[in-house]
């Protein structure tokens, strides 16, 4: 499932009755599970509690047990879940992130919310809705999904994320992730996802959403900075791009000219930085002018979509203004629409 159609079945789940089973959403990490869900729930209205439970021990979900004077016997105090769950303003999403860190002992915790929605025995409360998320399976943490139980796994909505790198983009045009990340990752996509290195390395949606918030806060962009997020192959590439991307501040290129992914993505790069918005009217023109290529058509949406999430639809309509009809269908058809 893409991340369009999680949101919708989310929508339809948060807004529906109750006697909807909980939805458990699987994602590789940093792909969009958690900020996709907390988006949607604060558009509805939901407040959210979000427990990140792979720090929890078993204690945190069974309460405190306590002698009850009048019935004589030992009885467990309401778990602090439950009691932030009841106090937040109704209704409320229950995000139950990391679900595959669970520890051995609190798995049990995790099959009796989806099979009762009680935690011990202690119900949340009726506008409560439950959604889990999780990374899929590891050979360190094995699968929440494959060990779940016959009958808990009838009780849950399943929905498994594709690893999709221009879904994963159109989120970061959203969140502002920085140009060199996303430009980098849209001409490199080979480097979205990747496999461990000798040293334990490798990229990763999470990885690229990190390397951004460095940059943003101002850290210097270097070989060994990116390696720390995505290892060596790719640093290594990352450092070739940012050099043409520098490239260009002292030799403003013609599109036509760019004849690699990676030059093209560079100069759009420079474009959002500099921010001249000029020049990128110029450049979406030109080249929808020339002849719209498939490769240009990603680039051309990459950069439009970018310029709607810094200065809004009005500034991204008006670099469209000179482009032909024709052109412009063929960017929205390719790219899944503006």
């Amino acid at each position: 499932m893409f991340t369009t159609e999680f949101r919708t079945t989310l929508v339809k789940y948060l807004k529906g009755p109750t006697s909807l089973v909980p939805i458990f959403v699987i994602g590789e990490t940093g792909i969009g599970k958690t900020m996709i869900s907390l988006d949607t729930a604060k558009h509805l209205g939901f407040s959210t509690v979000i427990l990140q439970i792979g720090t929890k021990t078993i204690e945190y979900f069974t309460g405190i047990p306590t002698t009850d004077e009048k019935l004589k016997r030992a009885i467990w105090t309401m778990p602090d879940l439950v009691r932030l769950v009841e106090e937040a303003p109704q209704p409320v999403m229950l995000l139950i992130d990391d679900a595959h860190l669970a520890q051995e002992e609190t798995v049990k915790v995790l099959w009796e919310m989806l099979s009762s929605r009680t935690l011990h025995n202690y119900p949340f409360p009726p506008e409560t809705k439950l959604v889990f998320a999780a990374n899929p399976y590891t050979e360190e943490f094995g699968s929440t999904v494959s060990n779940m139980p016959k009958p808990i796994r009838s009780r849950v909505h399943i929905i498994t994320m594709e690893n999709d790198v221009q879904t994963w983009l159109g989120l970061s045009y959203q969140r502002k992730i920085h140009p060199f990340v996303t430009g980098f990752v849209s001409s490199h996509k080979q480097h979205f996802m990747s496999e461990p290195d000798a040293e334990g390395m490798y990229c990763s949606p999470r990885g690229w959403w990190n390397l951004s918030n460095y940059l943003d806060n101002g850290f210097e962009l270097t070989s060994e900075l990116v390696k720390g997020f995505s290892g060596s192959q790719a640093a290594e590439e990352f450092v070739v791009f940012h050099n043409t991307y520098l490239k260009f501040i002292d030799n403003t290129p013609v599109w036509q000219e760019l004849k690699t992914e990676a030059e093209k993505a560079a100069f759009i790069t420079y474009l959002l930085i500099n921010d001249d918005m000029t020049e990128i009217k110029r450049v979406v023109t030109s080249a929808a002018m020339s002849g719209v290529s498939d490769v240009d058509t990603v680039f051309l949406t990459v950069l439009i979509k970018m310029v709607k999430s810094a200065r809004g639809d009005k500034a991204a309509a008006d670099l469209m203004s000179d482009v032909t009809p024709e052109d412009i269908q063929k960017i929205v058809s390719l790219q899944g629409g503006m």
